[in-house]
């Protein structure tokens, strides 16, 4: 049987080993939207300006789309458009140091290879293997997010105020050793939920196309982004269980998920709910407390249910959350506290960020905000179906293991409402927005590569679902080969040239092989 994170770690390894035999001896050209992430950098470096006309001209050796963009555009300031986010830039900004390092280092050797100049040898290699880095990161955290929902009490809808709320449950602590094993969080639920962690993360991995631009086009933004959007849901599911998480880590994460890709902004929902619905439920139990005694406050969540629910006084609410009623109209304390830097540490990041973005804008543009994509490229007709069945990458045609973790919701819904809603919204929310855009496929595309920062909320459904059928997890491992093959198919015949790489096709010939 699967045993610990270690299996995490092997296959880590090995897409490392594949990474570099197809990296090593040539590394993967930096083309398409690529190009125009790394102008940034570039640019910045070493023409200490923000006017793209020498990088596309380097580029326009190979890349269509920076030609087309020399040859055919011009801002209204006189300058070459960049169209594109500056946040995967600022990502890359460290492996592009180490590049330009080593590049300084070998030019002794072979300056004409390794010329320190931002386009040879180390800095391609270095950018392509930022790719594999986020996505090897992003599945390692996805794993410890998935490893906290499916093994922790706190995010059970039995348990009641997460630990944030400062309350001490006396009544929960007294029942804790009768409580029912599913909520003690005992050794054998804990490598149930190991093993059913390992197998979700693996198929949200290798059987979706975050796999693909891991390996194949590490250059998109797609990888930093979602790694950036792993690391702000494990905050705040730590937020959640109690612990304190560094304001100016969250304060960074919150400006460079934006900064990467502007629609990251629907991540960002989750925060206050997280943040403040424990604190207010919190303030509403002190406030009983205070009114009645403690001797006779309702039981917690956890109580309730080792007292085999014989305390019928009072109900819990969706959230899973004990319910209670304010005793009072006035502000709770937490924001008598000054609670309130929770919200400035959330808000100035984002100011922050629109402060910034809109100056870019003006430089470039001659205007302090607009949609550098062109009038049209978020429209008001909605296309759901075709985003998700389409051959032109729809989601669940090209990554089917996605339909597994949208019924997960489901389980997950039983388990933990709060977070099986959420994740709900926010992928109801980038599927709307996808659905609007002018190129429905995202152009050039392996699968529906826009859906890939939506994966850490489907990972949730997905563990949830295996959870839920764990007695049959031999027939769960045979599923994901299924699928992982699938994608692999897939990916190999768009590689090939076989699948064209945008646009709608005859599904069932191009995955044949053309026969």
């Amino acid at each position: 049987m699967l045993k610990s994170g270690k299996v995490i770690l092997f296959f880590c390894f090995i897409t490392f080993l594949a990474f570099l035999i197809l990296n090593l001896a040539a590394p993967h050209q930096i083309e398409g939207d690529g190009v125009f992430y790394y102008s940034w950098l570039h640019s910045a470096v070493f023409d200490r300006d923000f006017d793209f006309k020498d990088q596309l001209e380097h580029f326009a050796a190979y890349d269509t789309a920076s030609a087309l963009v020399l040859k055919y555009r011009l801002t209204p300031t006189g300058k070459t458009p960049n169209a594109y986010a500056f946040g995967t830039a600022l990502m890359w900004l460290p492996f592009f140091l180490v590049a330009h390092f080593l590049s300084l280092i070998f030019q002794i050797f072979n300056p004409d290879f390794f010329r320190p100049d931002g386009y040879s040898y180390f800095y391609i290699l270095m950018i392509n293997f930022s790719g594999w880095f986020f996505g090897a990161g992003a599945v390692f955290l996805i794993y410890k997010i998935l490893k906290l929902i499916l093994s922790s009490e706190k995010f059970s809808n039995h348990s009641v105020i997460p630990a944030q709320a400062g309350i001490q449950n006396e009544s929960e602590s007294l029942f804790q050793n009768n409580l029912d094993p599913r909520f003690r969080g005992d050794d054998k639920r804990g490598k149930s939920s190991d093993q059913t962690a390992i197998l979700a993360v693996l198929a949200i991995w290798l059987a979706t196309p975050l796999v693909y631009y891991q390996m194949l086009e590490p250059w998109m933004s797609h990888l930093a982004s979602l790694f950036l959007v792993s690391v702000w849901l494990y905050l705040l599911m730590k937020i959640w269980q109690g612990e304190k998480v560094n304001s100016w880590v969250l304060a960074a994460i919150i400006f460079l998920l934006l900064a990467t890709r502007w629609q990251n902004a629907i991540f960002l929902i989750g925060y206050l709910p997280v943040v403040f619905l424990p604190l207010y439920k919190g303030e509403v139990r002190r406030g009983y407390e205070g009114k009645i005694g403690k001797q006779n406050l309702p039981l917690s969540g956890a109580a309730f249910v080792a007292s085999n629910g014989r305390d019928k006084r009072h109900s819990v609410s969706p959230f899973g959350l004990t319910s209670f009623l304010p005793v009072a109209s006035r502000p709770p304390s937490f924001v008598r506290r000054g609670k309130l830097s929770e919200i400035l540490f959330f808000l100035i990041p984002i100011a922050v960020f629109v402060i910034i973005q809109s100056l870019l804008w003006k430089n470039l543009f001659g205007e302090y905000f607009l949609t550098p994509q062109g009038v049209g490229f978020i429209r008001p007709q909605i296309h759901l179906l075709y985003t998700l069945f389409s051959t032109n990458r729809g989601l669940l045609l090209w990554s089917p293991i996605l339909i597994l973790a949208l019924a997960g919701f489901y389980p997950l819904f039983k388990k933990t409402k709060f977070w099986a809603i959420l994740s709900a919204v926010i992928f109801t929310l980038v599927w709307i927005l996808n659905s609007s855009l002018n190129d429905l496929g995202g152009g050039d595309a392996f699968g529906g590569r826009r859906f890939i920062e939506v994966l850490p909320f489907l990972a949730l459904g997905l563990g949830a679902l295996f959870d839920e059928f764990k007695k049959y997890r031999w027939v769960i491992t045979i599923i994901i080969a299924i699928f992982i093959l699938w994608n692999l198919v897939l990916m190999e015949n768009y590689r090939q040239g076989i699948i064209p790489h945008s646009g709608e096709f005859d599904f069932l010939i191009s995955i044949t092989g053309g026969r």
